[in-house]
């Protein structure tokens, strides 16, 4: 469903067609929640990056590549000499506490998040490589885009449904509406979607 589609079936759950643009919220509100129940494949990306200059340690402004980020999955070397381009070996993904080894030592072919930049400690100097980042859905108006609104709606439009009953005052609908979006949110999980153990 689109937005217009799920702010219709939201209405006929709540009878409160007058909300639109709180009907609106909740639907967006409701879409990033069932998103972050895991992280699911359908919601990863995988591109190629350019890091602009060769070198062995590089730091990577990934907003400005994925404004809609929310994590990183992997990175990967990527040769691009060859064609077509072939990824290489992982970067290992780690805590920033964790760059050091038994030693002090700064550890190589690894990655940390570290506010808006993806620093990048390499072994051989690199300028290009492929990343796998998993994006929030796009919840606006005018572009609205989810996987689970498109294949499992009333996951949003239940929870969605509950957020106005509990705004309004009605208690008893958005009790009875609880198992519906448990349900609704069973059959997300269940899709065959393989979400990240992390």
């Amino acid at each position: 469903m689109n937005l217009s589609e799920l702010q219709s079936a939201v209405y006929d759950l709540t009878g409160r067609p007058d909300l639109e643009a709180r009907t609106r919220v909740a639907i967006q509100a409701a879409t990033l929640k069932v998103h972050h129940m895991d992280f699911f494949s359908r919601d990863l990306v995988e591109d190629p990056i350019d890091l602009g200059v060769t070198a062995f340690v590089h730091n990577f402004d990934y907003k400005s590549v994925y404004p809609r980020w929310r994590a990183i999955k992997y990175l990967r070397y990527l040769d691009t000499t060859i064609s077509p381009p072939a990824p290489g070996d992982f970067f290992k993904v780690l805590e920033p506490e964790q760059l050091l080894d038994s030693y002090g030592a700064t550890k190589t072919d690894v990655c940390y998040l570290a506010g808006i930049y993806i620093q990048i400690n390499a072994k051989a100097e690199l300028r290009y490589c492929l990343m796998g980042s998993y994006l929030h859905p796009n919840i606006e108006e005018s572009s609205y885009s989810s996987w689970i609104a498109d294949e499992h709606p009333f996951a949003i439009a239940y929870e969605a449904a509950r957020t106005i009953c509990k705004l309004v005052g009605l208690d008893q609908q958005y009790t009875r509406m609880k198992d519906q979006v448990e349900e609704e949110f069973t059959a997300v999980r269940i899709t065959g979607l393989s979400p990240r153990g992390y």
